[in-house]
């Protein structure tokens, strides 16, 4: 019987502190960060530059302190080893951070922007169209 009472006892114990941790756990859980890509201008010419730009959010606030943020670009067909990576700048004025890229022939175009912030990582995927 005491070891009935002292399993029950023990049980009720460990299921109460597991309750306060799935509590507190709740509580630290932030909003994810948001990445949206797009270039200017939107219609892209082949042998002019353009900006890519990246604006990451984390709810209704603009991040600005990313620990990584990088472009990965590439033309369709291209492998992976040869891909392109340029390291984002931070526009603070606008709030996002941005490459200058020319685009010298004409086809389907992939950007991925790798942004680590906050803890977290997101990594978006566009297609770009350079026409002839």
């Amino acid at each position: 019987m005491k070891k009935s009472i002292l399993f029950l006892f023990l049980c009720l114990t460990l299921a109460g502190c597991s309750n306060k941790n799935e509590i507190q756990s709740r509580e630290t859980i932030r909003e994810i960060i948001v990445v949206s890509v797009e270039t200017v201008p939107k219609e892209i010419k082949q042998n002019e530059e353009i900006l890519i730009q990246a604006k990451i959010t984390q709810g209704k606030e603009t991040v600005t302190d990313a620990d990584d943020m990088k472009f990965e670009i590439w033309k369709d067909g291209v492998p992976s080893e040869e891909h392109e990576e340029i390291k984002g700048e931070l526009n603070k004025e606008k709030g996002t951070y941005f490459v200058k890229k020319t685009f010298n022939e004409p086809g389907l175009y992939y950007v991925i922007a790798h942004v680590t912030a906050r803890g977290m990582h997101n990594m978006p995927q566009v297609e770009l169209e350079v026409p002839e």
